[in-house]
């Protein structure tokens, strides 16, 4: 069984985390797994993947270390033992890799290798281009770059959704690639609304409104996504994961 990655940015919108949980603990179907897995995949292969890098592993045991981490947890037995108390799927998950890298990595590693199992299909050259733009803080403050980590990947997830919706029309698709660049700060710093507008052969007026929009709509997805990681997605709780998320961005 194998797990793409990229595979879980073609639904319109990912599976909820601890319902996806909850159908791996009642045995679902293959097809339930497989989608259970792409959504956990998609959302935290990376924050993993920079832990371990953070915490010395080179990228090609990085890697491995995630990749084996999901063959082992896809299955009904471990997530059997999830306990819903901790309310966050990234506690649930990095607590249990952290316990992977030190008990199970060095044998399961050995094991995959041998090929009976397909592993997690991961973009580590594109991994490899986030760390370098973004080093990170030291051994000691792994768990806060997980962190970080985790906020940026929902981030990206939320814009990867949003140009999913504007895929089959030409016009849109041209209109997302120019205005999704307002979403990052990093990406716009030099390109100007006014910019936008004649790129787009709109007016200013009709750029700074169509801007708002998509703004709005990636909050939106944000808030979804968070909520999806969360046992409990009440608007109090939501509202406490969306401000950590925000201290993660901000986090030196």
């Amino acid at each position: 069984m194998k797990y793409n990655r990229a595979a879980a940015t073609h639904a319109v919108f990912p599976t909820t985390c601890w319902t996806a949980v909850i159908s791996l603990k009642n045995a679902g179907s293959d097809k339930s797994i497989d989608t259970a897995m792409s959504s956990l995949c998609e959302t935290y292969w990376y924050p993993l993947y920079a832990f371990a890098r953070h915490k010395g592993r080179s990228s090609h045991d990085a890697e491995d270390a995630v990749q084996g981490f999901f063959v082992s947890i896809a299955s009904v037995i471990y997530f059997q033992k999830a306990d819903h108390n901790t309310g966050k799927m990234r506690t649930f998950l990095l607590t249990g890799f952290t316990r992977y890298m030190k008990d199970v990595y060095k044998h399961d590693n050995a094991k995959k290798r041998g090929g009976d199992v397909q592993s997690v299909s991961l973009d580590t050259d594109q991994a490899e281009e986030w760390l370098t733009a973004d080093p990170n803080s030291g051994e000691d403050s792994a768990v806060l770059d997980f962190e970080k980590n985790w906020a940026r990947s929902t981030m990206r997830l939320a814009i990867e959704l949003l140009g999913k919706e504007a895929e089959g029309s030409a016009k849109a698709e041209a209109r997302f690639k120019v205005l999704s660049r307002f979403l990052n700060p990093e990406s716009c710093h030099d390109f100007t609304r006014q910019e936008a507008a004649e790129e787009l052969g709109i007016t200013a007026d009709s750029c700074d409104k169509a801007i708002q929009r998509l703004r709005q709509s990636f909050r939106l997805n944000v808030k979804e996504l968070v909520a999806s990681t969360l046992e409990d997605p009440s608007e109090e709780n939501i509202m406490e994961e969306m401000i950590q998320l925000q201290k993660a961005l901000t986090s030196v």
